[in-house]
C-alpha cells in the first residue's frame, strides 16, 4: 500500500498491465518498457496516480487512446509510450503536466488531421521545463500551427520524422535556441527554410531531407557553427552551395543530394577537417572542376558526386583521402586517365567512374586493392587490357 516505484522493464511480461496498478496512488514511478504487454490505458487510469512523476511504457504491443484523465498526473515529469500503438489525437490536457521535461510519443499510430487536432501543440507550451518531444513515425497530418514556436524555451529535441505533415516549418523556430536537434525529415513541408532557423546556435542535428523545401540554401546556415548533421537532401532546393558552408567546422556528414543544385563545387566543403561519415553531392546540377582540397578530407568514408555535370580531371590530391571506402563519380564528364593513386588507397570497397569521357588504359594497380568488392568502370573511352 505504500509501494512508490515499480520497475518490471526489460522481460518477457505479456497481457495487460493489470487494473489494481493503475490504484496504487503512492506510485512516483512506473516502468514496463520493452515487454510484450498488450491492452489500454483505462479511461480514469490516472485519477487515483496523483503523484506519479515517471511513466515508461516504450516497446510494447499498447493500443487505444491516450485518455485525457493523464491532466490529473500533475507531477509527471518523463511520458515514454513510445514503440506502440496508441491511436487517435492527443488529447489538449497533457498541456496541464506543467512538470513535463520529456515526452516521447514516437513511432505510434497517433493522428492530426485538422488545425484542432493540433491543439495539443498549443496546450504544451504551458509545460515550460519540456526538453525532449519525440513525435515521429505516426500519422500526423496538416499544417504545424504557429504556436510550435512557442513551446518550452529549454527544448533540446524535437523529432517529428516520418509524418505527413504539410506547409511551411514555422517561421518563429528560432525562438526555440536552446534546441540542439530537430529532426523534420520524412514529412511534406515545402516553401522555404525560414531565416530565423540560422539563429539556432546550438544545433548539433539538423535533418530536413525528403522534403519538397525549395529555394535557395541561404549564406546564413554559416551560423550553424555546432553543426555535426547536416542533411539536406532529397528537397527541391535550386540555389548554389553557399561557400559559408565551410564555416560549419564540426561537420561529420553532410547529404545535399537529390536537388537541384547549380554552379561550382566550393572548396570551402573540403576544409572541413571533421567531414568523415559522407559527404554526398549526388544527383544535381553542379559544374565545373572537383576542387583539389578534396584531398584535405583526411578521414572521409564516403563521397557521392554522382549524376552532376562535373567535368576535367579527377583531382590526384584524392589519393590523400586515406580512409575512403566508397567513391562514386559516375555519370558526369570527367575527362582524363583514371589516377594511378586511386590505388594507394586501400579501404576502397565501392568506385563507380561508369559514364564519363575518361581515357587511356585501367591501372593494373587497382589489382592490388584487396578490400574492392565493386567497380565500374564501364561506358567510358578507355583503352587497353
Amino acid at each position: 500500500s505504500s509501494l512508490s516505484l515499480l520497475s518490471l522493464g526489460y522481460n518477457n511480461l505479456s497481457g495487460p498491465i493489470p487494473t489494481s496498478l493503475w490504484n496504487i496512488s503512492t506510485l512516483t514511478k512506473l516502468s514496463v518498457q520493452r515487454n510484450m504487454l498488450s491492452g489500454t490505458i483505462p479511461p480514469n487510469s490516472f485519477n487515483n496516480l496523483p503523484h506519479i512523476q515517471v511513466l515508461y511504457m516504450d516497446n510494447n504491443n499498447f493500443h487505444g487512446p491516450i485518455p485525457a484523465s493523464i491532466s490529473n498526473a500533475s507531477s509527471m515529469v518523463d511520458f515514454q509510450p513510445a514503440h506502440n500503438f496508441f491511436s487517435g489525437i492527443i488529447p489538449s490536457e497533457i498541456g496541464r503536466l506543467r512538470n513535463l521535461i520529456l515526452l516521447q510519443l514516437n513511432w505510434n499510430l497517433l493522428e492530426a488531421k485538422e488545425p484542432k487536432d493540433w491543439e495539443f501543440i498549443t496546450a504544451l507550451t504551458n509545460c515550460s521545463r519540456l526538453q525532449i518531444l519525440g513525435l515521429s513515425g505516426n500519422k500526423f497530418g496538416g499544417v504545424l500551427p504557429d504556436s510550435f514556436s512557442n513551446l518550452s524555451a529549454s527544448l533540446t529535441y524535437i523529432d517529428l520524422e516520418d509524418n505527413q505533415i504539410s506547409g511551411s516549418i514555422p517561421d518563429g523556430i528560432g525562438n526555440l535556441l536552446s534546441l540542439q536537434i530537430l529532426a523534420l525529415d520524412i514529412n511534406l513541408f515545402t516553401e522555404f527554410l525560414p531565416s530565423s532557423l540560422f539563429r539556432l546556435k546550438n544545433l548539433v542535428v539538423l535533418y530536413v531531407d525528403y522534403n519538397n523545401i525549395g529555394g535557395t540554401i541561404p549564406m546564413a546556415i554559416g551560423n550553424l557553427t555546432e553543426l555535426n548533421d547536416l542533411l539536406l537532401n532529397s528537397n527541391a532546393f535550386s540555389s548554389t552551395i553557399p561557400e559559408t558552408l565551410g564555416n560549419l567546422t564540426k561537420l561529420v556528414e553532410l547529404d545535399m543530394s537529390s536537388n537541384y543544385l547549380t554552379g561550382p563545387v566550393p572548396s570551402t566543403i573540403f576544409n572541413i577537417a571533421t567531414l568523415s561519415r559522407y559527404l554526398d553531392l549526388s544527383n544535381n546540377n553542379l559544374e565545373g572542376k572537383l576542387p583539389e582540397e578534396i584531398g584535405n578530407l583526411k578521414n572521409l568514408i564516403k563521397f557521392n558526386a554522382e549524376s552532376n555535370k562535373l567535368s576535367g580531371e579527377i583531382p590526384a590530391t584524392i589519393g590523400e583521402c586515406q580512409l575512403l571506402q566508397y567513391l562514386s563519380l559516375k555519370n558526369n564528364t570527367f575527362n582524363g586517365s583514371i589516377p594511378l593513386i586511386l590505388s594507394q588507397l586501400k579501404a576502397l570497397e565501392f568506385v563507380n567512374l561508369s559514364s564519363n569521357n575518361l581515357s587511356g588504359p585501367i591501372p593494373k594497380s587497382l589489382g592490388d586493392l584487396t578490400m574492392l568488392r565493386y567497380l565500374n568502370l564501364s561506358f567510358n573511352e578507355l583503352s587497353g587490357e
